[in-house]
């Protein structure tokens, strides 16, 4: 897949890679710092961190995006009811 989107594109992709990396790392922190509550941060970083070392590099992204999935499925009524509990408070 990586292979054909690089004959397909007609400008150099070297160090797209690192750049995407950064971007998503910057996005994170910067979300993280703003949330009052790391729920949605610490989760996803310890399901990917445990695919991570399960699955390894090369196939742990969709373990962790099932895990994450999961977990924010199964904490819905919960967070729903903070959400509403707050919104009343407001």
């Amino acid at each position: 897949m990586v292979r054909f989107l690089e004959m397909s594109c007609p400008f150099s992709t070297e160090g797209i890679d690192f750049v995407m990396t950064a971007l998503f790392a910057v996005i994170f922190f910067d979300q993280f710092l703003k949330e009052k509550n790391h729920f949605s941060s610490l989760p996803g970083l310890r399901v990917s961190i445990l695919s991570l070392v399960i699955f390894k590099a090369e196939h742990f992204i969709l373990p962790a995006m099932l895990g994450i999935l999961g977990i924010f499925l199964l904490a819905k009524p919960k967070l729903e009811q903070q959400f509403m509990e707050a919104k009343e408070s407001l």
